[in-house]
């Protein structure tokens, strides 16, 4: 089966987890005998590792990390290669603008932006008319792809909130599919980080992503600020928060207990997580966020948000927190304090992520474009 991928700023430097999705998932639908082809825009720079994709590049803006214009651009560039395939898997919400695939179509929704603006509180000129315009795309996705995939709960509710907005609601007609994102339990796993840690030294809690509003990295900061508990803050990421984020360290004086990594390449990654002691994201709002995977693969539990949490996270791989500066430092001065439970939930972080591995998660899409093909 020839399996298409529809992704622009696939090939980008700095992949964020919808391209990482695609990169992990390409290579286990691969291992299952298909030919995945990814069709993405054409980068100034293409990133390493991924030289074992099939990946096909089309003209596109140039130095623009994320636009409509690509995305529209890169559905109507690519039809007629998209086309080709057996089933397509599209991963942009604009490019359904662009063209009508005679092909086979499921959408992934990492993120249902409508959905996600409503809950962040869409305010003035920019914010309603954006999560009207999202709502309007995203009910045009909900009409015309074959399938929907939701990757966890939280986007699942925020796909039915399209129903209520007067658009078709895939869960009621059977269009609706749930599979979850995946992890690579093989790359992530307790031993990579190398040596066991040393108990005399501070808990490492680390944070994983882009330094954006939606991630809260502000509110890390802020928590380390009203701590008193033995552990040091690692940040790994970069984006355009960064510097008001060292200035804020600065000037709270507790520059000794946090630094700031800047972009992590997916190489280092697993020796990141497993060299941590406690993983935290308090995002306002995720789909089913891969660091959360790759930290319960590495055998690191994970305090997370509600939103970040999403299935995954609970009582025993973790703890799930409101993400207030004051509760995010309550509990993390409590697992500093208590290492014996860290442990123990870090044995069974492992175990959770197994559950996710990309081989049952392949086998899922599998089937989804299997049926879609056999139409």
């Amino acid at each position: 089966m020839h399996v298409g991928v529809l992704q622009a700023y696939f090939a980008r430097p700095e992949p964020g987890g919808g391209e990482r999705h695609t990169e992990h998932l390409a290579r286990a639908l691969g291992a299952r005998g298909h030919d995945v082809t990814v069709f993405t825009d054409e980068p100034r720079e293409c990133r390493d590792g991924i030289g074992d994709i099939d990946v096909r590049t089309y003209p596109s803006p140039r130095d623009v990390k994320a636009n409509p214009v690509t995305e529209l651009g890169l559905a109507r560039a690519a039809r007629a290669d998209a086309e080709a395939c057996d089933a397509l898997l599209l991963t942009d919400e604009s490019a359904t603008l662009g063209a009508a695939f005679d092909v086979p179509t499921a959408m992934v929704f990492h993120l249902v932006w409508h959905g996600w603006l409503a809950r962040a509180g869409a305010r003035g000129i920019v914010g309603k008319p954006q999560a009207l315009a999202y709502a309007a795309l995203e009910r045009r996705i909900a009409r015309h792809a074959d399938r929907v995939v939701a990757i966890s709960d939280n986007v699942r509710e925020d796909i039915a909130r399209v129903g209520r907005l007067g658009g078709p609601d895939p869960a009621a007609d059977g269009r609706l599919v749930d599979i979850p994102n995946g992890v690579d339990t093989e790359r992530f796993h307790p031993g990579a980080g190398g040596a066991g840690g040393d108990d005399e030294r501070p808990v490492h809690i680390h944070f994983q992503g882009r330094l954006v509003e939606q991630k809260r990295p502000g509110r890390l900061v802020d928590a380390v600020k009203r701590s008193d508990g033995d552990w040091r803050l690692t940040v790994g990421g970069d984006g355009p928060l960064r510097g008001e984020l060292e200035r804020r360290v600065r000037r709270a004086g507790v520059g000794d207990r946090v630094t700031f990594l800047g972009y992590v390449p997916d190489a280092a990654l697993p020796a990141r997580y497993a060299r941590s002691d406690v993983f935290v994201l308090p995002s306002a709002y995720e789909g089913m966020p891969l660091t959360v995977l790759e930290a319960l693969a590495s055998g690191t539990p994970v305090v997370a948000s509600p939103r970040a949490a999403t299935d995954v996270v609970d009582d025993a791989v973790g703890q799930v927190v409101e993400p207030t500066p004051e509760r995010l430092a309550l509990t993390l001065d409590g697992l500093a304090r208590d290492r014996d439970a860290v442990d123990a939930m870090g044995e069974r972080a492992r175990e959770r992520a197994l559950d996710y591995d990309w081989s049952r998660v392949a086998g899922e899409y599998e089937s989804l474009f299997g049926e879609l093909s056999s139409r």
